[in-house]
């Protein structure tokens, strides 16, 4: 098929009818109701095939809105001005820039004209004036090869805006209430974590999942970093996995209305993709093929675990986001109808008929039309326009709320993806070699006559040495021996040498051994009157030697205060057992409690010890003193903090400390310090050094604040919980 443009005769390709169906398809995909920044952005960004562009977009302006003539005159304008520009040479970028910020402006103006008499309106302003250069920007460094200004995986980034308009477009058809922007979402969000990795797979499906609806920001978030996270070791444990907890997260925002449509799509997604994915490439990665192996070792069962644990932050704290139920509908309208209807006497309109017609249009369109409701009721109320007016203020001040649950959505989902990526760098730290001390140790050996084919030493914190090709029944020396001058040789304290054995090829492998040994016990005693104790005590270490002890001291006390603590000391366990900063988790512990409905708050008393290096570090949220007891010296370590929940941001004082052999650190609930009746000084009783060990320390101290505050038959007035460490 042949066509003819300004005088000479073109033959139409793919490439051709590719450019009109995605100009079209972006023309026709609204960012938010009323705005269309997509086509004309892309329009702009373009350098190829732009006369097919146009095509498109005039005929999606034909298509959409009531005013047809300032977009298509813009649209004119500026494939001929780009045109007439690129006959000397390629467009600029900060041209292509003028021309979205004045078709932006031009746009403003005609709203601004019409005029601005509700909030939807506004919004509609803001949108057109910021999105149509912003996409214009993006559009075209992922479009312009010869840009050298962006490295490629910010670019990767910035195709983000390609998602979008995608999804949006999808969205205009829907099957049984479902937009089939859910499919498309999946589909793209399955495609990136296939190639790119979970990190950018997880952030395409939040992207996604905003232009298809508030359940599914959650759910293709999940989708993206389970299935980027799992199908490196089972593509199909990774497709099941990823399924299951995504249609959960979809569930659960969505009030566990019945998810069989959008479970259907996320299944056709998982089920269209199997064929694509072997397509396509695996996901890139920066190591070398040195240490593939190591990278390899990282406990992504670990990884999945806390990442399951954590998607209960997203869905607790989405209660902002999640649709109103049809009670709370009802309820709402029925108000607005009888601040109405108290005026009128006489009236004998069914108010609630007219309540039913009222919540049935909301919950079916959004907002009430007056064309919609019955003769009856329009005839029969006087404030029939006054109160439809009401009620869709409700719409508006609905979606500011969900705008909010968005924006909540966006910071924890941040902060989760901070969390992930920060385990990953140590994860590469891990990996690091260290070269200088490799030849060190490689020459040591040759002076102990010993020989190898190489020296391999990696880790900053953690080293692990590994000598290649040894010959262990020609050593010379003991295993003692060689672990002692290996160990001055690295100035650190290896382990004893093992031995691994594959097809009579011989490595011999030493890692770093902590200068700590901890010996830890906890008591607890609940409340008078209570069956169970508001306190969370645990201990936990995870695989690169770091120990932690946690105190949570939930308000109140009972089963209430239990459920915040170990609620909150779940949280973290999970957080800091992937390798997390204490920091963030923190902070996303207290976004958790401030986000529930009723006030609840917890402190915390998170104590970080490094065996390997002998550092210990306290993070006190509202939490009550520790005790560092060294010889015949107690030290008080206090912090004055509000407990987590309380603000929005938490506030955590950082102590650090050196530890010594022969060391005890003392932590301890409010309750034993403080009663009702005094205060309870345990620096008398550490001093005494009646106590040799943790198990005896810690049940004396409980024992004593208890008949410290006249209390008997173990019994208390408030929940007390002792843990106790000691270092050797």
């Amino acid at each position: 098929m042949d066509t003819a443009i300004s005088g000479k005769k073109v033959r139409i390709t793919k490439k051709n009818l590719l450019a009109f169906v995605v100009s079209f398809a972006f023309s026709m995909s609204p960012l938010t109701a009323g705005v269309y920044p997509f086509g004309i952005s892309l329009l702009i960004a373009s350098a190829k095939e732009r006369t097919f562009l146009l095509y498109g977009h005039l005929l999606s302006i034909a298509l959409t809105g009531s005013s047809k003539l300032l977009p298509a005159c813009l649209a004119l304008f500026i494939f001929f001005a780009a045109r007439a520009y690129e006959k000397e040479k390629p467009c600029p970028l900060h041209l292509k820039l003028i021309f979205a910020i004045v078709s932006s402006i031009l746009h403003g103006a005609k709203i601004i004209i019409d005029g601005i008499t509700v909030f939807p309106e506004a919004l509609m302003l803001i949108s057109t004036i910021i999105s149509i250069p912003l996409f214009t920007f993006l559009f075209s460094v992922c479009l312009d090869k010869r840009n050298g200004v962006f490295s490629k995986p910010v670019i990767d980034y910035f195709r983000l805006a390609f998602a979008l308009p995608i999804t949006k477009f999808f969205g205009l058809f829907i099957i049984a209430g479902v937009p089939l922007s859910l499919f498309a979402g999946a589909l793209i969000t399955l495609i990136i974590s296939k190639t790119k990795g979970f990190l950018l797979g997880g952030l395409f499906g939040f992207v996604c999942g905003i232009a298809c609806n508030v359940p599914a920001i959650a759910a293709l978030g999940i989708l993206g970093i389970t299935y980027g996270l799992l199908v490196p070791n089972s593509p199909v444990a990774a497709s099941i996995l990823s399924f299951m907890l995504s249609l959960s997260g979809y569930a659960y925002l969505s009030d566990f209305a019945p998810v069989f449509v959008p479970g259907g799509m996320l299944l056709a997604a998982i089920l269209v993709f199997i064929p694509v994915s072997k397509l396509l490439s695996n996901m890139e990665t920066g190591f070398t093929q040195s240490v593939l192996p190591l990278s390899r070792d990282i406990k992504l069962k670990k990884l999945a675990s806390a990442f399951s644990a954590l998607s209960g932050v997203f869905f607790t704290i989405s209660d902002s986001a999640a649709v109103s139920s049809i009670t709370k509908t009802s309820r709402s309208i029925r108000k607005n109808v009888e601040m109405y209807c108290d005026r009128c006497k006489g009236c004998k309109l069914d108010r609630n008929d007219f309540c039913n017609h009222l919540t049935t249009e909301m919950r079916c369109k959004g907002m009430v039309s007056s064309e919609n409701l019955p003769l009856h009721i329009k005839q029969g109320c006087a404030h029939a326009e006054q109160i439809i007016r009401s009620v869709n203020k409700l719409a508006v001040m609905k979606d500011e709320e969900c705008e909010k649950g968005l924006r909540t959505m966006a910071e924890e989902y941040y902060a989760f993806s901070s969390l992930l990526n920060t385990a990953a760098k140590k994860q590469e730290d891990n990996i690091v070699e260290d070269r200088q001390l490799a030849k060190e140790i490689k020459n040591v050996l040759f002076q102990n006559k010993i020989t190898c084919d190489r020296v391999r030493v990696v880790g900053m914190r953690q080293k692990v040495v590994e000598v290649f090709g040894i010959k262990p029944d020609k050593m010379e020396i003991s295993s003692n021996r060689l672990t002692a001058i290996l160990s001055d040789a690295a100035r650190i304290k290896l382990s004893m040498p093992e031995f691994i054995i594959n097809d009579d090829y011989v490595i011999l492998r030493m890692t770093t051994l902590p200068k700590l040994h901890i010996e830890y016990a906890k008591t607890t005693l609940a409340k008078n009157g209570e069956p169970v104790c508001g306190d969370t005590v645990s201990f936990f270490e995870n695989e690169d030697k770091y120990f932690y002890s946690l105190i949570s001291d939930g308000m109140g006390s009972g089963r209430d205060a239990s459920l915040t603590s170990r609620l909150s000391a779940i949280m973290l366990e999970k957080l800091l057992t992937i390798g997390a900063e204490k920091k963030v988790a923190l902070q996303m512990v207290n976004k958790m409690l401030t986000q529930k409905n009723e006030e609840v708050f917890a402190t915390i008393d998170l104590l970080e010890v490094d065996r390997i290096t002998a550092q210990a570090t306290l993070f006190k949220v509202g939490a009550a003193p520790t005790f560092l007891v060294r010889g015949n010296e107690c030290h008080r370590i206090e912090a004055k903090t509000p407990p987590a929940g309380i603000m929005k941001e938490v506030i955590a004082e950082k102590i650090s400390i050196t530890l010594r052999k022969g060391d005890y650190i003392i932590m301890v609930s409010d309750g034993v310090v403080q009663t009702d009746t005094e205060f309870f000084d345990i620096v008398p009783l550490i001093k005494s050094g009646c106590c040799k060990s943790a198990h005896t320390m810690a049940a004396r101290i409980l024992e004593e604040a208890r008949n410290c505050a006249g209390y008997s038959d173990d019994i208390s007035e408030d929940d007390m919980s002792v843990c106790a460490m000691r270092f050797y």
